[in-house]
């Protein structure tokens, strides 16, 4: 009994002896740890916050023991392999200088506390992205609203204005069109522009009371992959309506155009 006894006392004492003797890991502060062992995607951009991988994570937590109870049912040899590519992972970490500032050692890896404080740091960097995705979302969302709202004040503040031009250049079409047909100097009545139908211009102030209630509810949601969904004002942008003006004086141009040359035809017919 007393011989059992001693052995299982020197056992004890062998295993503190050789624990002492195994060099700790230098005490790292949060921010190093993160430095040392954090990542990012090939396609982040420059301001994503660094993480560190569930990868990085369950390998400092299997080489300290931590999560030996986790493993207990894996066979000796693929758990050995398992092993063995963690530790040439954290190899190229140790030896890149530029991440290990802090003479992080290969053995230093199977230190629980560092396998611990690798899991609190992971955590932490997953929030902390998910905040920055979340506050990078929100500015997005703003600047689309704020765009839209602009357009959308635009729209409110020039449409009648624009749409009383428009609606006299639609008379001087018509009035130029039937003038040039009693003179014979254009070939028949001829359609007018699009813009220039009945109800047109009641459909463009309907168009652009839906267009301009519909931005006003517009909302930020950070939570969402989702842009805001501004709606498209089509006929009643701003630009789009500037353009229809163009397309009026365009019209009224052309069949002045035509006017002229079958009178200078005509001019020319009665010289011969």
């Amino acid at each position: 009994m007393k011989r059992r006894f001693f052995i299982t006392s020197m056992i004890f004492i062998v295993l503190a002896v050789l624990s002492a003797c195994r060099e700790s890991p230098p005490k790292l502060s949060d921010e190093q740890v993160l430095n040392v062992f954090g990542e990012k995607s090939i396609f982040a951009s420059n301001d994503t916050p660094a993480t560190i991988s569930k990868r990085t994570e369950e390998c400092a937590r299997v080489l300290s023991g931590l999560d030996e109870s986790l493993y207990r049912d894996m066979p000796k040899e693929m758990l050995g392999s398992f092993k063995t590519e963690c530790r040439k992972d954290f190899q190229e970490t140790v030896i890149n200088s530029q991440r290990n500032t802090v003479d992080l050692k290969l053995e230093h890896l199977e230190n629980a506390k560092l396998a611990e404080q690798i899991t609190r740091v992971r955590a932490q960097s997953l929030a902390a992205e998910e905040a920055w995705k979340k506050a990078k979302k929100l500015a997005e969302d703003q600047k689309i609203i704020v765009q839209a709202k602009e357009k959308a004040k635009l729209l409110e503040t020039t449409l009648e204005s624009k749409l009383e031009i428009l609606k006299k250049k639609c008379n001087e079409w018509e009035t130029t069109m039937l003038d040039l047909n009693e003179k014979k100097l254009i070939p028949g009545i001829q359609f007018g522009p699009d813009v220039c139908t009945r109800n047109h211009e009641e459909f463009l102030r309907s168009q652009a009371k839906r267009v301009i209630e519909e931005v006003s509810k517009l909302e930020a949601k950070p939570d969402s992959i989702i842009d805001p969904a501004v709606p498209y004002f089509g006929a009643v942008d701003p630009e789009a309506i500037s353009e229809d003006l163009k397309k009026v004086e365009k019209s009224i141009a052309q069949i002045k155009a035509e006017a002229e040359e079958r009178k200078e035809g005509e001019t020319e017919l009665q010289k011969q």
